[in-house]
């Protein structure tokens, strides 16, 4: 196959959500945030912290099993006083801004926009990809569902929906 774009649906994302004022009064900049993620946190979706016209990408590699203790990262220390996050704001378990958007009979759905290469079989890059959405079927939540429809430009478009899907 060619391409394959995924069009809405939202990833798990730790939300880091902090309050400019009480960084002020600590003396702490969205960079000390978005490093003290970084540097003491474990393998989780990152995400971004937004500090004005400035936005940061967090992608986290650590050792935090829990997304609430993440409220106990040390962002600075100012002689013996360490700030803790929870000093300057606080962390959700959520998900992903939403930056697409896909519905199937009016419900929120992930779609799958495959195109094949030029000069590849579009039967065999169409049974190819109802293959694998098949081997992938057991490791999916049980309200997952397939949906496949093609068009001229594209070869298919196999969606997957669920219930209230985030």
């Amino acid at each position: 196959m060619g391409n394959v774009e995924i069009v809405g649906g939202r990833l798990r994302e730790i939300e880091v959500w902090v309050d400019p004022d009480k960084m002020r009064a600590f003396n702490v900049s969205a960079a000390d945030v978005a490093n003290a993620v970084k540097l003491q946190n474990m393998e989780l979706p990152g995400g971004r912290i937004e500090a004005g016209q400035r936005e940061f990408t967090v992608r986290t590699m650590g050792r935090i099993p829990n997304p609430a203790e993440f409220n106990n990262l040390v962002v600075a220390t100012h002689g013996p006083y360490a700030v803790k996050l929870s000093d300057i704001g606080y962390v959700e378990d959520g998900a992903e801004e939403q930056r697409t958007e896909a519905r199937l009979n009016g419900q929120p759905a992930v779609t799958l926009v495959v195109s094949k290469q030029s000069g590849q079989n579009t039967v065999a890059v169409a049974d190819a990809v109802k293959a694998r959405l098949e081997e992938l079927r057991p490791s999916l939540p049980h309200d997952v569902k397939f949906k496949s429809s093609a068009t001229r430009r594209s070869l298919s478009r196999p969606r997957w929906t669920r219930s209230n899907c985030t």
